[in-house]
């Protein structure tokens, strides 16, 4: 599989951000994030889903495992679905497609995951209807996924921070492809404008 860099290439056109976003600290977050799922309706079939953007570094990933471990719901993660360095827009439109496009219709999903050590795909993970599920991942508000999206999330962080939190997680494997990884989610930034169509910015500043 090819995957694209082009972010205008995905099968949803950029449309203009709809929602006015309330912006909350980052020790409040999950409480403001379920509060807004207990009010929200689904909109993938029976399940509320909680995507939760953002840039490298910038927090998603421990803001999605407090949700998790908080309430038991289920994340799906695109870093696994992105295949390869140059595959944000691919793994977005795969997620969409394959993950929440079948749970609308009401069925069982699933979704292929990137083996980054062998650069080549593995096996797939299910993805169960539930009844609040985690989309957690760089693109999760994106316009394809934005469709099936009940609770949107932007977390952001100063670029220093960020690339001091993701290189300290992932230095050897990401310090090489941080500037190509970089220009993607600036792609997507320009033309899906994601914050723009989040519901809550996280201010994701936290060095601890």
């Amino acid at each position: 599989m090819v995957a694209s860099t082009t972010i205008t290439a995905m099968a949803h056109p950029p449309v203009e951000p709809a929602r006015r976003s309330r912006r909350v600290a980052r020790d409040r977050a999950g409480e403001a994030i379920a509060a807004a799922v207990h009010r929200a309706p689904p909109s993938a079939g029976g399940t509320v889903v909680v995507a939760i953007d953002g840039r490298s570094g910038a927090g998603k990933t421990a803001l999605a495992d407090e949700l998790a471990r908080r309430h038991g719901w289920p994340v799906v993660r695109l870093e696994l679905v992105y295949p390869g360095w140059d595959g944000l827009a691919e793994g977005v439109r795969i997620v969409t497609e394959e993950v929440l496009e079948p749970l609308s219709r009401g069925e069982s999903a699933s979704h292929p995951v990137w083996d980054w050590s062998a650069g080549r795909w593995g096996r797939r993970r299910p993805v169960r209807p539930t009844p609040v599920l985690v989309l957690e991942g760089c693109g999760s508000l994106a316009p394809g996924p934005t469709d099936h999206v009940a609770v949107g999330v932007w977390v952001e962080a100063p670029e220093d921070v960020r690339k001091e939190r993701a290189l300290a997680r992932d230095g050897d494997v990401f310090a090489p492809h941080w500037a190509r990884w970089a220009r993607q989610e600036e792609a997507l930034l320009r033309h899906g404008h994601p914050a723009g169509r989040a519901d809550l910015v996280v201010e994701g500043d936290v060095r601890a």
